[in-house]
């Protein structure tokens, strides 16, 4: 869990990855925020770009806020910079899409 939003994480993953096989359970999740994106990934792209590739799932919060063209335009432009991971829309204020976030993490962990 790295909650700020600045820290690399495909460094914190090779730390977690030293540990032996089976050690620790983990699923990188990768919350994005569609009302600040473009301007992000304008400033900061090798940074974003890279956490967005160690991603096993995507999340992206606040579908509430957005129409379903910027929705799918976004969801573009981050499947032409990364690796593939699965995407869950979310609204956490109203809690659209949540279980379906969680049942991807049980997913792998389980």
């Amino acid at each position: 869990l790295e909650p700020s939003g600045v820290a690399n994480v495909a460094k914190i993953l090779e730390v977690i990855n030293r540990f032996p096989p089976g050690a620790i359970q983990k699923k990188v999740i990768v919350l994005v925020d569609p009302t600040r994106f473009k301007a992000i990934m304008a400033m900061t792209f090798p940074f974003i770009q890279e956490s967005l590739n160690v991603a096993d799932v995507i999340a992206i919060n606040k579908i509430d806020l957005i129409d379903g063209t910027v929705l799918e335009e976004m969801k573009k432009e981050i499947t032409g910079v990364t690796r593939m991971a699965k995407f869950a829309e979310i609204s956490a204020l109203q809690g659209r899409g949540v279980k379906g976030l969680m049942e991807q993490v049980e997913e792998k962990i389980a």
